[in-house]
Formats: structure tokens, C-alpha cells, sequence
């Protein structure tokens, strides 16, 4: 008589793997909400934003992680497909983010609290990498092609050492109440000023030519 029973710990022993892939799912699942509202909670004391620009700096920042990876360039086209669609986060609050972060873990007392820091700096690190060295590429596309053409390149080496990073960290703290365009021309809107400007600036110079020409006939008469 052939026993069958063997089949019955086998089913057993798929459904205590399938079990433990569940638990680890979820946990890993709760592990992440946790570290993102963490992230959120200290990206609220360090920059202001509205709910939205929260939203899509948070989305950004879930989009390039590097996950177990040294860096996060085998996240490249999640992060080309995010930029092109939604537009690159801008620097400064990733910026004040890391400043934030690194205060704190200077700060704290306990190790916990000292390594939950440590992780938002390393994100907000890697994020103000991405979004620097896009921006300093001329786009993501041309960052990660040019890094794909030539991987032990200087943008590539660059990159990988987050130097992009760190040329932002070495500047001044962001400022919250200043503009972000602050300083800067925008070519377009700048446009109809400029030729308003220029139209009335020749005016002025015509009417003022004319005049001194009426003066003068009038002197020499």
C-alpha cells in the first residue's frame, strides 16, 4: 500500500513558506510606511511645503531609492520615466532635508533616534544626487545615457561618489522665505517687459531728438 501521508507534510512545509513570505511582505510593507512618514515628518520641520509638493517630492524619493544597491542608477528608468512625466523636485527642500537630518543625529541622544537620522540624510542625500546631477546633465535621459555610454566616465564616477550632492551641501543653507526664482531671468515671460521697455525707451529718444531739433531751429532764428 503506497502512503501518501509524505504529500501532506510537503503541503505543509509550502504553506509555512508561503506564510513566511506573507510576514515578511508586510513587514518589509510596514517598515517602508514607517521610514516614509518619517521622512515626511522631518522634511515638515525642515522646508515648507504645501500637501502637494510634499506628495510629489515623497513620490520622487520612492521612485530613485537605491534600495539594497550601492547607488541608484539601476533605477534609471524609473527615474527618467518620473522626471519626464512630473518634473524633477527642486534641490532646496531635499537640500534642508539633509541639514535637517544631520543636526538631528548630531543632537540625539539615543542610537535609535541617531540611525533613523542617519537614514533620512543617506535619503535626502540620494535624492539631491539625482536630481542635481540631472539638472547639471541637462536632463535624466542625457545624465543615464551619457553614464551608460561611458560608465567609468567623470559624470559616472561623479555620480556614484554623490559629488553632485555635496557640491550643493557645501553651499549656503537654503532660505525659505527667498524665492526660488529669486534672481533668476525668465527668458519668456521676461519678453513683452523687455519690448514694452525698449518701445518706450525709443519713444522717449525720438520725442527728445525732435525737441532738441525744434530748440535748435528756434535759437538760430
Amino acid at each position: 500500500m503506497v502512503d501518501y501521508s509524505k504529500w501532506d507534510t510537503i503541503e505543509d512545509e509550502d504553506e509555512a513558506v508561503a506564510v513566511d513570505r506573507t510576514a515578511d511582505f508586510v513587514k518589509r510593507a510596514e517598515h517602508h510606511k514607517a521610514s516614509m512618514q518619517l521622512i515626511a515628518t522631518q522634511l515638515r520641520s525642515a522646508w515648507p511645503l504645501s500637501g502637494e509638493q510634499t506628495a510629489h517630492l515623497l513620490d520622487f524619493v520612492q521612485a530613485q531609492h537605491r534600495g539594497i544597491f550601492a547607488d541608484n542608477t539601476k533605477r534609471a528608468t524609473e527615474i527618467v520615466a518620473f522626471i519626464e512625466a512630473r518634473s524633477a523636485p527642486s534641490t532646496r527642500p531635499l537640500h534642508a532635508l539633509a541639514l535637517f537630518a544631520r543636526r538631528r543625529e548630531a543632537e540625539v541622544a539615543d542610537a535609535p533616534s541617531r540611525a533613523q537620522a542617519k537614514r533620512v540624510f543617506d535619503v535626502a542625500v540620494c535624492a539631491l544626487n539625482t536630481v542635481a546631477a540631472c539638472a547639471a546633465a541637462g536632463g535624466a535621459r542625457r545624465l543615464f545615457d551619457e553614464m551608460l555610454r561611458d560608465p567609468q566616465g567623470q559624470m559616472a564616477r561623479r555620480y556614484r561618489a554623490s559629488e553632485f550632492a555635496i557640491d550643493v551641501l557645501k553651499g549656503a543653507p537654503p532660505d525659505p522665505t527667498r524665492p526660488e526664482d529669486e534672481g533668476k531671468v525668465d527668458d519668456h515671460r521676461s519678453w513683452p517687459i523687455a519690448r514694452s521697455v525698449f518701445w518706450q525707451l525709443l519713444i522717449a529718444l525720438m520725442t527728445s531728438g525732435f525737441a532738441l531739433k525744434i530748440l535748435g531751429q528756434m535759437v538760430l532764428s
